[in-house]
Order: structure tokens, then C-alpha cells, then sequence
């Protein structure tokens, strides 16, 4: 048997965490009594059994990941294709005959390259107490990018800033625009 954890002592004092996603958990307790043969108690199930099924499907999902991977290379090379042509042709979208649609899409992205910088600045803005209290997430730090640009002020000190063009799909009959 393995040594305990270093929280193992916690078990049953602190409250058990509960997934927030009831339509998620719900799926869970289906497959739970699905891998159970439709028995909901466990306490008499095979745990050595259970425990290798549990590896032989995270070896699945390994290899599914893997797939997933080289999928997702193939899409950026196709962004990254279609991006540089659709730029070049000076077009922001082409509509397939499908009814599906691929367009340009633009996003900032910030860097910081000076943090003393970027954080002397803040504190002149929000106060140095309460800047040097606090860590900046990079979220915070792309919309406070977004609105230096959109109004036409230089980046912030202690940033560079990047502009991604990639390219988004459009599929036919997708609610109000968005893209999937």
C-alpha cells in the first residue's frame, strides 16, 4: 500500500467538492452505473479491475489526445495558409457553397518584456500600494491593451504587442453569427 497523501488527513473534515455542472455530473452518474453493470453502490466492486480498465482508457484518451494534436497542427497550417491568401487577395471573408463562410479574425496579443516597468506605470494609475498587492493576469492585461489601441495611445511601458490574423469559421445557420 501506498504512503498517504499529504491532505489523505483531510479527507472527511473538509466538505467533498462538488462538480458545479449538474448536466455534466449527471453524465458522470450514467457512465458510473453503466461501468458498474447498473449497480449504484460500489463498495462491493473490484477495485484492482476497475483500476486497470481506469488505465486502459486513460491510455485511450492518450492516444486520442495525441491524434487530436496532430489534427489541430493541420488546422493552424490551413489557418496560416488561408490567412496569408486572404491578406494578400485584400479579402476579409470567402463564403463556400456549403453556406459555410471562413473570414479573417485579428487579436491582440501583449508581452510583458519589462515587469518594473509595466507595474511603475500601474502603480502611477491604481495606486502603488494596491499594484504592488496585486499580480496581473494576462486577460486584464490584453483589455487593458485592447483600450490603449483603440484609443490610439502607445502600448504600455514594459510591453510589446502583437497582432495574431488567423482565420475563423463561419458555419452555416450558426445562431446570431457566432462561429463554431
Amino acid at each position: 500500500m501506498a504512503k498517504a497523501k499529504k491532505y489523505a488527513k483531510l479527507r472527511g473534515n473538509i466538505k467533498p467538492f462538488v462538480e458545479d455542472d449538474a448536466a455534466w455530473q449527471e453524465k458522470v452518474e450514467k457512465e458510473k452505473e453503466k461501468i458498474l453493470g447498473g449497480v449504484s453502490d460500489a463498495s462491493n466492486a473490484n477495485v484492482t479491475k476497475l483500476s486497470a480498465d481506469y488505465c486502459k482508457t486513460r491510455d485511450k484518451k492518450d492516444d486520442l489526445d495525441d491524434k487530436l494534436s496532430a489534427v489541430n497542427i493541420t488546422i493552424e497550417a490551413y489557418a496560416q495558409i488561408i490567412s496569408e491568401i486572404l491578406q494578400d487577395q485584400e479579402l476579409e471573408s470567402i463564403a463556400l457553397s456549403n453556406g459555410d463562410s471562413v473570414g479573417l479574425s485579428d487579436d491582440i496579443i501583449p508581452r510583458v518584456t519589462d515587469k518594473r516597468k509595466l507595474y511603475e506605470y500601474l502603480g502611477k494609475i491604481y495606486g502603488k500600494d494596491l499594484i504592488y498587492m496585486l499580480t496581473l493576469n494576462h486577460g486584464t492585461l490584453k483589455t487593458m491593451t485592447k483600450t490603449q489601441l483603440e484609443q490610439a495611445k502607445p502600448y504600455l511601458p514594459g510591453t510589446d504587442v502583437f497582432l495574431r490574423t488567423t482565420i475563423k469559421r463561419m458555419k452555416k445557420g450558426a445562431n446570431n453569427g457566432e462561429t463554431k
